[in-house]
């Protein structure tokens, strides 16, 4: 049942993309004479590609393989003849989002190149630039960003089954053996006394680990007698 509702606001998201960008062509041509085959070749391609993504993100949430990630491979059709246009703004913008810095760095070089490549083809055009052309690129612009969304929700984050999963502080005690520790550290399950940072002897000099027969992690004190 999720899946279908997946499908059906990839779908539905898909056309409603297509359909803007099929206006800033439009708003980014002096003399538009589209035809109606034209644009439902262009919504087909957005369909598919809102359909593929909401399947790939689908298979995110349940944690299958990352192979999983090559249906949306026929989204890269978007970026074939005219869309090659697209193509750098959508994989720049979706690097802008990364939690890392380097990554933003490079993305936005790459959204700035972009920008400044769309800007020469406007100067070196025979075409006027005016407020209708510049609606056209701030449309497109739009465009760029939802499908660098999009591709980020479908291709990032996935989590195969059987890796450690972060835990959200005041869960329960029975769920906990399955991601962090209790104070949502961020430490795996595996390393509940952070041996992995404090080291190994720092670490076994508090006491002993063992392990419950359910699974879990126990610190076993020592005799303080002995």
């Amino acid at each position: 049942m999720r899946l279908l509702r997946h499908l059906g606001a990839g779908l539905g998201l898909g056309l409603l993309t297509g359909a803007v960008a099929r206006g800033f062509m439009h708003l980014l041509t002096e003399e538009p004479q589209f035809s109606w085959e034209g644009t439902g070749f262009v919504l087909g391609l957005f369909a598919v590609a809102g359909l593929v993504l909401a399947v790939a993100y689908d298979l995110r949430l349940r944690r299958r393989s990352r192979w999983w990630k090559v249906v949306v491979l026929p989204a890269v059709l978007l970026f074939f003849g005219p869309g090659s246009l697209l193509l750098p703004g959508v994989l720049g913008l979706a690097l802008v989002a990364s939690a890392r810095r380097w990554v933003r760095a490079l993305g936005a070089l790459v959204v700035i190149g972009w920008m400044a490549m769309v800007g020469w083809l406007t100067v070196v055009s025979d075409d006027p630039f005016t407020v209708r052309t510049a609606l056209g690129f701030l449309v497109m612009f739009g465009v760029c960003t939802v499908l660098a969304t999009g591709l980020r929700l479908a291709l990032t984050g996935w989590a195969p089954r059987g890796s450690a999963q972060l835990v959200a502080p005041g869960e329960p005690e029975g769920d906990r053996g399955k991601g962090t520790d209790p104070g949502g550290h961020g430490r795996p399950a595996e390393d509940p006394l952070d041996l992995h940072h404090r080291g190994v002897e720092q670490g076994l000099a508090v006491g002993l680990v063992g392990q419950r027969g359910d699974g879990g992690v126990v610190l076993v004190q020592p005799d303080r007698g002995q």
